[in-house]
């Protein structure tokens, strides 16, 4: 299968999970959920979602969250999604939310 097929396949992916995350689960009030990328492996069985989340302090609750609707969450999509294999999703915190989080708290420092 070609890498634009696979690319295809993760934006699609991406796009449908943010609209269920934004329709159908409930999130705390000030937590800001998004999707920043999606991989799909090349034989469409598995795909690792990488999720944002802020603030930090919120990682813990909003992944249980997420883990807990995981089941809805891909029963959704495979309704969604009109392909033969519809993969299986994993969900990882954004490492590079990381790196953000780091800077904000030196600017934090840097301002006092």
């Amino acid at each position: 299968m070609s890498s634009k097929r696979i690319l295809q396949v993760n934006e699609l992916i991406q796009q449908e999970l943010s609209a269920i995350f934004r329709r159908e689960i409930e999130f705390p009030p000030s937590a800001l959920v998004t999707i920043t990328r999606v991989n799909t492996v090349l034989d469409l069985k598995t795909a690792k979602v990488s999720v944002s989340i802020f603030p930090t302090q919120k990682y813990g609750t909003v992944l249980s969250i997420i883990k807990k609707r995981s089941p809805f969450i891909q029963s959704l999509l495979n309704k969604k999604l009109t392909m033969h294999h519809v993969p299986s999703l994993t969900y990882e915190i954004d490492p590079e939310m990381h790196y953000i989080d780091e800077v904000d708290k030196i600017l934090d420092t840097l301002k006092k």
